[in-house]
């Protein structure tokens, strides 16, 4: 819902998708370093550009996997419009 914070979503998505726990850890990071830019005024930079790209590359990875393997249990063409993550 509108009211769902992206923890909250991670946690759907965990539960939902069967994400595993280092690459929902990343998406944690990934979120609480996103909400620290757009809410707190006096956070301005990424403590670790490095780990966040790494990160997030990892986790784009798994999730495109798990699109994959969705794809082909529902007999989806690849490309077609579900097995796009908003996400990523």
């Amino acid at each position: 819902s509108k009211q769902d914070g992206l923890h909250d979503k991670i946690t759907h998505a965990q539960q939902s998708a069967n994400l595993s726990k280092e690459t929902v850890k990343k998406m944690r990071y990934l979120v609480t370093i996103r909400n620290k830019l757009v809410h707190d005024h006096g956070f301005n930079q990424l403590p670790d550009r490095r780990g966040f790209a790494l990160s997030y590359d990892s986790v784009e990875k798994e999730l495109k996997e798990v699109l994959a393997k969705r794809g082909k249990k529902k007999g989806k063409k690849k490309g077609a419009s579900a097995d796009v993550c908003i996400i990523c």
